[in-house]
């Protein structure tokens, strides 16, 4: 997106390499993929664990984020963003094929509590089976139901504008006051944040439009043109020290790399501060001597 935006606006663009886990997810919920072979394995007369294991490493073991063990029989690798996973296939099938009980579905649906009837309610499910005609829908295996509920949530994110709190977990003992650095960094290693991290140091995160520039930074040269310009916002990088290399400009708008903006945000802080201070001197000042105007004549009277 950001890559798109640039050209868009005409910053040159340098390629930026990203670590994409997206053939490993198609690996898993593709179609023909780990999930579907799991389910087409459940209905095979005498499928066991080890067929199934046998059969994917057969299909996939050309693809390059599957890899079939040397040893393992019942077992297959799959190479995630964050490392190389084995899988062993003990009891997959059994526990695939372990739904709820027909009769407490049922039962659950026919709740008068809409939070327990929803519950227990599959989803594109329109009604009870009564209302379908008394005909009951093909049950699904624990696999196909994670699937629907997995590609019910991608649209729903895909359909807003997400906001993500990222929560890492300090230790594994549950202590106060206790950070175990190597699990932390392992947690930010496999969700992504240093790999986000990277990639906003990489490229030029911050845009923003030459008037919302001049605008917000024009304290830092209150004698240089605020028509928030090119030529304006060229000075006011100047007058910042910043060097050339961490931002560039578009049509429209200026590219800056993160820390060399946290930089200027900084200097106009300190600006802003200082502006401060002179304007309160001057009010202390302006208060003082008419303070002093009032109360000289009774000092001289007095005397």
């Amino acid at each position: 997106v950001h890559v798109l935006w640039a050209c868009l606006t005409g910053v040159p663009v340098t390629s930026i390499s990203i670590n994409d886990n997206t053939e490993a997810v198609r690996l898993f919920e593709g179609k023909g993929g780990l999930l579907d072979m799991l389910d087409e394995e459940c209905f095979v007369p005498q499928a066991n664990d080890k067929t199934y294991a046998e059969k994917v490493c057969q299909k996939y073991q050309k693809h390059d984020f599957f890899e079939k063990p040397r040893l393992a029989q019942k077992a297959f690798v799959v190479k995630h963003y964050a490392g190389d996973v084995q899988y062993t296939t003990d009891g997959f099938l059994e526990k695939n094929q372990d739904p709820l009980s027909e009769d407490l579905m049922e039962l659950m649906q026919s709740s008068g509590s809409n939070f327990l009837s929803a519950l227990f309610t599959e989803p594109g499910q329109a009604g009870s089976a009564s209302a379908q005609g008394g005909t009951k829908k093909k049950r699904r295996t624990v696999a196909g139901q994670f699937k629907a509920s997995l590609i019910s949530l991608t649209d729903r994110l895909a359909a807003t504008h997400t906001h993500y709190v990222r929560t890492i977990k300090p230790n594994a003992q549950k202590k106060a006051k206790d950070i175990d650095f190597p699990m932390v960094l392992r947690q930010l290693l496999c969700s992504g944040v240093l790999e986000v991290m990277r990639i906003r140091v990489a490229g030029f995160p911050v845009r923003r439009t030459f008037e919302q520039f001049t605008d917000r930074f024009w304290v830092l040269d209150p004698d240089g043109s605020r028509t928030g310009g090119i030529d304006a916002c060229r000075a006011l990088l100047a007058k910042s020290g910043i060097p050339a290399e961490s931002f560039t400009f578009g049509k429209s708008k200026v590219f800056l790399k993160d820390r060399p903006y946290s930089a200027i945000e900084a200097q106009r802080t300190i600006a802003r501060s200082r502006a401060a201070s002179l304007l309160q001197s001057a009010v202390q000042r302006v208060r003082s001597q008419a303070y002093l105007r009032g109360v000289l004549p009774s000092t001289i009277a007095a005397q």
